[in-house]
């Protein structure tokens, strides 16, 4: 089963009658279970939806409403006509005012979000304070259809928006529409891309420098002038799905300690449904001889590409693997120690990169820092 649809189930079953700040907890539950920032379905009504987002470790919510008329699609992750996919729970006799209307209204029926809009009377309106309806002679039994965006404008970067002037962004993988005034995903940009997807220095923050984009934190933290891991992950998810076609290019700063098992991970891109198809791993780590090991895969072809390079405990090492064309390398402080030959583009994944661990590959323990990842490398 899809991982984000998995996780909308999830999510669901643990969040009926969710109020206020009591979105952030939702939040946090299914970010850490999808490892990702995006949207969620709401908990208890089909025509919103809540966006989940991470600032500086602490995770956002965002309660959203569809245009009219609209159900919000947890596969697509956008406002559709999909009312057949609704499964939002919530209490029996509950009422829900319709978007762009003042007389309409849902309901929730056998503990579940009804799809069918219902009306008041002629001359009422739908009150949400009292759930009932209520004489208005100026309510008039028409739908308006213009959304008013206009305390909403754009940034440069379309992931980003402004709100009554307060800068805020989009989840991964979506863009702000200023017709519907929420997120949506991303279009096939028509603009040249901007090759690099990461820029993560962690030399005295977490903060991505290129765009902005989500990092969650999950117990790293600043020391010395690098990120200190010790049973702690980076989760970066502008990684999930991610196309890079034939040419990538990964960089980090590495120096491990303490080795307790055979093997140590140091980023890779898998999950508990998904064998990764990029990862750094540190073999024979409690030996005198370790060796640091890059694996990529290219698409349709059966076994991961393997580059190795020395390594040593205690003692700062930075990494590159490329992909450019059919040529794939290894380079350490910038020297190239491995290179092998393989065509095809990179295989990207539902999932997102994480730093300091790997499913059934324990944990991390040391340093990292100036990790980079581009998607054109020179």
């Amino acid at each position: 089963m899809n991982t984000f649809i998995r996780t909308a189930a999830f999510c669901l079953l643990l969040s009926v009658g969710l109020v206020g700040a009591a979105y952030e907890a939702y939040c946090r539950k299914c970010v850490a279970e999808s490892q990702q920032a995006s949207l969620f379905p709401h908990p208890e009504r089909c025509d919103y939806f809540i966006q989940c987002d991470v600032s500086k470790d602490k995770t956002l919510a965002y309660e959203k409403a569809c245009p009219p008329t609209l159900f919000f699609d947890s596969e697509l992750r956008i406002c559709g006509f999909g009312a057949e996919k609704c499964n939002a729970i919530c209490n029996n006799g509950d009422k829900f005012k319709a978007v762009g209307y003042c007389n309409k209204y849902y309901e929730c029926a056998n503990s579940k979000f009804d799809t069918t809009l219902k009306s008041c009377a002629d001359k009422e309106a739908f009150s949400a304070d009292t759930s009932t309806c209520v004489p208005d002679a100026n309510c008039p039994p028409v739908i308006n259809v213009l959304l008013d965006c206009s305390n909403f404008t754009l940034d440069t970067n379309p992931q980003v928006y402004f709100h009554n002037g307060v800068r805020q962004s989009c989840a991964s993988g979506l863009i702000f529409n200023l017709t519907t005034c929420s997120c949506q995903l991303a279009i096939a940009p028509t603009v040249t891309p901007v090759c690099t997807l990461f820029d993560l220095p962690m030399l005295a923050d977490f903060d991505e420098k290129s765009a902005g984009r989500s990092v969650l934190n999950n117990g790293a933290v600043i020391s010395n002038g690098a990120a200190y891991f010790k049973n702690a992950s980076i989760v970066l998810p502008a990684f999930i799905l991610n196309d890079f076609g034939e040419d990538i290019q990964i960089t980090v700063d590495c120096l491990f300690e303490n080795p307790t098992k055979s093997e140590i991970p140091v980023l890779n891109n898998g999950n508990c449904d998904l064998a990764p198809t990029v990862s750094f791993m540190v073999k024979d780590a409690m030996t005198s001889n370790p060796i640091l090991e890059a694996t990529i895969k290219v698409q349709n072809v059966l076994q991961a590409v393997t580059l190795q390079a020395t390594i040593a405990p205690n003692t700062w090492s930075s990494f590159k693997l490329t992909k450019k064309g059919d040529d794939i390398t290894l380079w350490k402080n910038d020297k190239l120690v491995d290179q092998k030959t393989e065509a095809g583009a990179f295989e990207y994944i539902d999932a997102a990169m994480v730093l300091g661990k790997a499913t059934q590959k324990g944990s991390f323990e040391g340093y990292l820092k100036n990790l980079r990842v581009t998607k054109c490398p020179a």
